[in-house]
């Protein structure tokens, strides 16, 4: 929606774990440090409990690819979700907010953290992973139902996608005296 800034995606999927993700990815092709974040919410009550939107950032396009994902489900919970060898297990970090009203997934080197907001307060790190992207790689937003047979809805809402800034300690190591 140009006016508000609003994506809305509609998709269904068996799930985005285990050894390969189901998921409807909307994506652009980037390289170096970047932040994506966004506003999200489920319109439709409802739905299975593990429903996902989420803030995605992987290697290729193939369901098995390196990966990391700042991931709402639909129950609340909320994760870092992240592969960290093409065809591995899923794994997770959850965070100790449930559902925040605004999550952030940053790349910067070989670190991909999380960041969320709960009712609008301050973003405040809530896990990170060590996950080495080479070269030019794949950011966006998905959306999973968890059930290959009925599509979820979600919206993400002020959305930003920019290059990330270098980390503190690496601006503090780089300033002259």
């Amino acid at each position: 929606d140009a006016a508000t800034g609003a994506y809305t995606l509609t998709a269904a999927g068996a799930d985005m774990w285990g050894h390969a993700d189901n998921v409807h990815f909307v994506w652009k092709k980037v390289s170096g440090d970047v932040s994506l974040a966004a506003d999200i919410a489920f319109p439709t009550p409802g739905g299975h409990d593990h429903r996902k939107a989420v803030l995605m950032i992987r290697q290729t396009l193939e369901a098995d690819s390196v990966y990391a994902d700042a991931a709402r489900h639909g129950n609340g919970m909320t994760a870092l979700q992240y592969r960290e060898q093409r065809g591995d297990l899923t794994q997770t970090i959850e965070a100790g907010i449930s559902s925040p009203s605004r999550l952030r997934i940053e790349k910067q080197g070989d670190t991909v953290t999380m960041w969320l907001s709960a009712a609008g307060g301050p973003m405040a790190l809530s896990g990170s992973v060590q996950l080495p992207l080479k070269g030019e790689f794949y950011v966006g937003l998905g959306v999973c139902s968890h059930d290959k047979d009925r599509a979820e809805t979600a919206v993400f809402s002020h959305v930003e996608l920019r290059n990330a800034a270098p980390a503190a300690s690496a601006r503090l190591l780089s300033a002259a005296p």
